[in-house]
């Protein structure tokens, strides 16, 4: 990968991160919705709910490793 300028790997990991949390958060709320409106799961918003939270462990498990080497 081409190394960036102006932003850093742990600066574009800890955006990652809140662009998944906001994608994982908007998830749940139309799968909450559709358990309500029709008394199951959205399996779309399920799908996606597991895929965002796959890289979500992903991307921490990454700024965790920067954060680990950067304190050593």
């Amino acid at each position: 990968m081409k190394e960036l300028k102006t932003i850093t790997e742990y600066q574009l990991l800890h955006l990652a991160y809140q662009a998944l949390s906001e994608r994982i958060a908007h998830e749940e709320e139309i799968n909450e919705r559709t358990k309500k409106e029709r008394g199951r799961d959205n399996h779309i918003s399920q799908s996606r709910l597991k895929m965002y939270n796959e890289q979500l462990a992903e991307v921490r498990g990454r700024i965790l490793e920067i954060e680990n080497n950067n304190a050593e």
